[in-house]
Order: C-alpha cells, then structure tokens, then sequence
C-alpha cells in the first residue's frame, strides 16, 4: 500500500512538473514574440485642431529582431493601425551582425508611413552607426540627430525633434540648446524623440509637450506593482519604462521595447508598441 502511495504521489509531482514546464515554455515565447500594441491618448496643450487624432506608431528597442521575413508581420500589426507616422527611439539594431536587416526592415515599414529615427546607444556601440544611418536614408528613413522636421497640415505646425544618444559624438549640442534652435523656427508644440527613458527629468525641464522613449526595455521581467525590475546598468527598480507618464508638466510614453539585448530575455513583458493619438486640450 505504501508503494502505492509514493508511486501516485510521483506521478502526480511529475504531471505537475510537466504542466510547470509547458506554462513557462509558454509564457517565454509570449513575453519574447507576442507582439502587443498600447493605445493610447496625450493630451497637448495649444497642438492645432488639425493635428487632433494624428497617430504616431512607436518602435524602440528593436536590437535587429526580426518578426517575418523584413519584419512584415511588425509592420503589419502596424499597419492595421493606420498610423500617420512610425517613430524609431534607438537600439535598431544589438550589433554589427544585424547590418543586413537595417535596409529590408525600413523598406518594410516605410511602405506603412513616414518613418522617424533616432540613434540609440547600440548604434554606436557596433562601430557601424555611420552604416546604419546611410542604409536607413537610402531605405527613406528620416533620420534625426539633434534636429527637427516640422509637420505641416492646412499651415498649422506640430515639431518632431530628434535627440541623438549621449553615446554619440563628443562635442555635439545639449538637448536644452536642440530645443532652443526649434523655437528660433516654430512656437509649435514639440514632440521630442529621445531612446533614454532616464533622462524625463532633465526633458521636463525643457519646452517639451510630449517625449518617446525607450532603453529600459521594461525592465525585462515585470510583476505586479512594479514598474520592472532591472533596469540599463543593472539599475533595480528603474522609473519610467512602460508606457504613459506625466513628469513635473512633461508627458512621456516609454515604450518596453521589441527585442532584446544580447543574451536576455523577457518575463510577463511582451514586445510592446504604443500607439499614440494626439489630442488638442
């Protein structure tokens, strides 16, 4: 009887285990391939009426990932989003080995909508950033690097402003002196685009209606109450990494990012592109 007992007592813990391992099989290939789109709503003070429900898709973080051949199945989800823009905040790329999707990948989505880009710190950490920004303009990628493109509709402005990463190169303009250059063109509303998350507190002292950002990749394993767990530089407990924020006047949406750096992974943290409409207030 005994033996009866420890062998259904086995089977059970086997079962159990079995059932363990399938739901963490699962959730891994979740949190690491199940693409989630955000909706989401800003709210920008003095943004024309024309500009009221304009759609901006936000990519970061894609650490040369790939969903379908030329990420067709990313700009797909996109697409039935019907966006106005597509915004990139850095980490196109992991290293020097994914140059060969930067130009597909582009093509890819541009053929979606107008596609923004600013650098990221893997950019430069490759040694090909120069690479990545020639196949991203020959692809019709607007590239952005501590400069600004106004978007125009019916003569009303909204200002797309474009912070390349401190990685970069030295001697390049602060981000307070970037935002100062705009106002010598526009008093329009700025959107800056901006791959570090942990720098809202230094945006939100700037004229800045609305930061996208990345980096933190949502802190890769998320749990309830959190918001992440480990941050860039092994940072505990990072602020600031998943979607909407209100910071001292600043709106900021982080996006948690597509792919992943090197050898990591995600935990209930799936590849994450908000969807951003604007609204006049």
């Amino acid at each position: 009887m005994g033996n009866n007992k420890k062998r259904t007592k086995n089977k059970v813990f086997a079962v159990f285990t079995v059932i363990f391992v399938a739901m963490s099989v699962t959730e891994l290939y979740i949190s690491n391939r199940a693409l989630e789109v955000e909706r989401l709503e800003v709210f920008i003070k003095g943004l024309p009426k024309v500009f009221d429900g304009y759609r901006i898709a936000h990519i970061s973080d894609l650490h040369g990932a790939e969903f379908g051949k030329y990420n067709i199945d990313l700009a797909n989800v996109i697409r039935e989003e019907k966006p106005d823009i597509i915004v990139i905040t850095g980490d196109y790329i992991d290293n020097a080995g994914d140059v060969g999707m930067v130009y597909t990948t582009a093509r890819t989505l541009c053929g979606v909508a107008p596609v923004y880009y600013v650098p990221g710190n893997h950019e430069y950490g490759s040694k090909i950033a120069s690479a990545v920004f020639k196949d991203l303009e020959t692809a019709g990628v607007n590239v952005l690097r501590n400069q600004s493109e106004i978007l125009n509709i019916g003569g009303e402005e909204l200002i797309l402003l474009g912070i390349d990463d401190p990685n970069g190169p030295a001697g390049m303009i602060t981000m307070q002196r970037a935002v100062e250059l705009v106002r010598d063109k526009s008093r329009a509303p700025i959107v800056m685009l901006n791959h570090r998350y942990d720098r809202a507190e230094e945006i939100a002292k700037l004229d800045v209606a609305l930061a996208l950002t990345g980096h933190a990749h949502g802190g890769l394993i998320r749990l309830p109450f959190t918001d992440g767990l480990i941050g860039p530089g092994r940072v505990i407990f990072p602020k600031y990494t998943n979607g909407l924020y209100e910071i001292d006047g600043l709106t900021m949406v982080t996006s948690r990012g597509i792919g992943n750096a090197g050898i990591s992974f995600r935990v209930f943290n799936r590849p994450h592109i908000p969807i951003i409409t604007l609204r006049s207030k």
